[in-house]
Parts: structure tokens; C-alpha cells; sequence
């Protein structure tokens, strides 16, 4: 290893290489640090909304709620504390938080919900719905839904 020697008042001082690589060890550290602050960062940038190609956090929200319920009407109604019934009443708080005309954007999101099925349809898929809940609650999730269905185990 190469040694750096270091005269000062006289007397030498001898430095391993060993200071050349913690130097680089602090940059390397400070890269990662960098790379974390910037991926913390970017999760703030993607868009409230666009869940499954929606256009905004109301259309989202609407998307969601029909998606939840009509996971409660296959599974036979609605059983309250259900992870559906929680998911429905999640997206029914964020869509009168985020609408402006209710009716509007639930209508949106049931045309929005059609093109969803008809597109997997399309492509083969029989059973979409529960990779749709899954996106949603994974929305949900990320705005700070906690679904207590989940606790019960």
C-alpha cells in the first residue's frame, strides 16, 4: 500500500493508504445517502391518482369504491368488518374528501370500471377482480388506510 508522509515541524508523519480509502468509503457512504434522499424523494412525485389509468384522485376514488363493491356483491353481500367492506368505506371517505359532484365522478368511475374489464377480458383474464382490490388496497395503503380484517388473522 502506498504511504503519504507528511512533514510537519520537522518530524514526519507517515499516513497509510488506508486514509485514501476511507475517503473513499465516506464518498461511498455519501453516495448511498444521496441515493436513499433521492428515492425518498420520488415516492412524492407519482401523481395522487392513476390508479388503473384514472385521471384524477376522484375518479380513483370512485374506481376503488366500485371495485370494492362489487367484490362484496361476488362474495355473496356485505358483511360489515369485511376487508371488502373496509375497503368500501375507505374509498367512500376519499371520494367525498377529493369530489367536487359525487354522482359525476361515480359515474366516471363505473365507465372507468367497465373499460377495466373489458380490457382484461380482452386479454383472456376470467377472474380481474382480485388483482383490482389489490391495487386499490395497495392505494389505500399509501394514503394510510389500515385494514383491520388483516389483524384478526
Amino acid at each position: 500500500m502506498a504511504q503519504i508522509e507528511m512533514v510537519t515541524a520537522g518530524r514526519g508523519w507517515r499516513w497509510p493508504g488506508a486514509m485514501a480509502a476511507l475517503a473513499g468509503i465516506g464518498a461511498g457512504a455519501a453516495g448511498v445517502a444521496l441515493l436513499f434522499w433521492g428515492l425518498w424523494v420520488g415516492q412524492f412525485a407519482a401523481p395522487p391518482g392513476h390508479v388503473l389509468d384514472s385521471r384524477d384522485a376522484a375518479e380513483e376514488a370512485a374506481l376503488c369504491l366500485q371495485i370494492s363493491q362489487e367484490a362484496q356483491a361476488r362474495g355473496g353481500g356485505v358483511f360489515l368488518g369485511s376487508y371488502p367492506d373496509e375497503a368500501s368505506r375507505f374509498w367512500s371517505a376519499r371520494l367525498r374528501a377529493q369530489s367536487r359532484s359525487i354522482a359525476q365522478d361515480l359515474s366516471r368511475g363505473r365507465v372507468r370500471l367497465n373499460a377495466v374489464a373489458a380490457a382484461v377480458r380482452r386479454e383472456g383474464a376470467q377472474d380481474w377482480l382480485p388483482g383490482a382490490m389489490e391495487v386499490c388496497s395497495r392505494r389505500a395503503l399509501m394514503y394510510g388506510a389500515h385494514f383491520a380484517a388483516f389483524d384478526r388473522g
